[in-house]
């Protein structure tokens, strides 16, 4: 008798305890909310977290919430249908958003969560394979919506906090906007629910940090985008016909993007782009005007901050007009390479004019890669001496007439 009544006062206790641990909504934090990496947060009894806070296991209906929430931007995630041991492979599963008031004790969208989150049920109507949303339309409980979805299903959601709407797709199809009144809940998380206490199902998402299976929409980007550091170190050299941007590398980016305003501060217009951490901007420069430059790192479906700003002011030339050809006799052209070492050259007048326009043709795309200066002077024994300037060893060049 005396191990009988130890017994139940161990369950009692025990109950106590587990108790308690609903009432306090049940986060144990084993992630924490601030980790950069976006998953699942620990919840009330019936939920099993695995893969990283991935992978849910649903016993009882309750609500699982991802750790970082959006307020603005277009945001995409896919969730997988792993298992269910529900007959024909169904399951009761809740998939949708809400905000920090959402009740992890209470399905998505249904009675006090339908005020503080929205959501796409699977089991709606089993007879025509409708699902349904919740809350429903006009104040409803339910509406129907979509499809039913089963196991081995992929449910992509689209989150659109700049228009403040929730699109769901069924394996790569759309199933249409399912609410556009998100505006009201402020900051949302991922969540997911399970709509039964019954059996259980698994779902894994991917938040973006591995590919897709289905084609992100246009104009999406994914939830857990992986940051992409800013270029840093931008600077800005006028010449009389560009001016050459500099900046330090990105690594594991693809591209660079360029982007420049004649205000300070911007706003800012793309000009163009660069697979290298530099940039010669020949577009619609006017002289004597000063422009801004920023630079953003790039890849596929991701862009960085903007750089520093740096800044300046097309040299005008020797009243040339937008050619930048000189109309003197003769003139002294300095040109700085890309080592910091100086060419210095006394030409004549078509002589600089043939140079700069090599230059503004090589600028645009045309034209040879480098360029010959002959030098009649100091010969010795030989018949001719050339210079061969690279193009893209070029850091600038001065041309001074006299």
């Amino acid at each position: 008798m005396m191990y009988f009544r130890k017994k139940v006062r161990f369950k009692f206790i025990a109950v106590l305890l587990m108790m308690v641990f609903i009432m306090g909504n049940g986060n144990f934090n084993v992630y924490a909310e601030s980790d950069e990496v976006v998953h699942y947060l620990p919840t009330s009894h019936g939920v099993t977290l695995s893969n990283n806070n991935l992978t849910v296991t649903f016993k009882f209906p309750v609500t699982s919430r991802a750790n970082k929430g959006k307020t603005s931007g277009k945001w995409y995630w896919e969730v997988s249908v792993d298992s269910s041991d529900w007959s024909d492979n169904e399951t009761p599963m809740c998939v949708g958003i809400g905000n920090k008031n959402t009740s992890n004790l209470e399905c998505i969208g249904v009675r006090s969560n339908a005020v503080t989150s929205r959501c796409y049920y699977s089991y709606g109507n089993s007879s025509n394979k409708t699902g349904e949303k919740f809350p429903g339309n006009q104040n409803s409980i339910r509406s129907p919506y979509g499809e039913m979805f089963f196991v081995n299903d992929v449910i992509g959601v689209g989150l659109d906090m700049d228009n403040y709407t929730l699109e769901f797709f069924r394996n790569g199809k759309s199933l249409g906007i399912a609410f556009n009144d998100l505006k009201s809940l402020g900051e949302v998380y991922p969540m997911l629910s399970y709509g039964s206490s019954a059996g259980t199902s698994q779902v894994t998402t991917n938040f973006g940090r591995k590919p897709f299976k289905y084609p992100i929409p246009k104009g999406f980007k994914p939830y857990d985008q992986i940051e992409i550091d800013a270029p840093t170190n931008l600077t800005a050299t006028a010449n009389v016909d560009n001016i050459v941007l500099k900046w330090d590398e990105v690594n594991g980016v693809e591209r660079y993007i360029v982007k420049r305003s004649i205000t300070e501060g911007g706003p800012y217009e793309t000009v163009g782009n660069s697979v290298y951490s530099e940039y010669i901007d020949t577009k619609d420069l006017d002289a004597g005007v000063t422009y801004y430059y920023v630079v953003l790192a790039a890849n596929e479906d991701n862009e960085s901050k903007n750089s520093n700003e740096a800044s300046a002011t097309l040299k005008k030339s020797g009243g040339s007009g937008e050619t930048g050809h000189i109309s003197g006799d003769r003139a002294l052209v300095v040109i700085t390479m890309t080592n910091s070492n100086e060419n210095e050259y006394d030409l004549s007048a078509s002589e600089v004019n043939e140079f700069i326009s090599w230059y503004n043709k090589r600028s645009s795309g045309s034209g040879n890669a480098y360029y010959i200066i002959n030098k009649d002077f100091n010969k010795g024994p030989f018949k001719s001496r050339k210079d061969y300037i690279a193009f893209d060893k070029i850091s600038q060049f001065e041309v001074m007439e006299y």
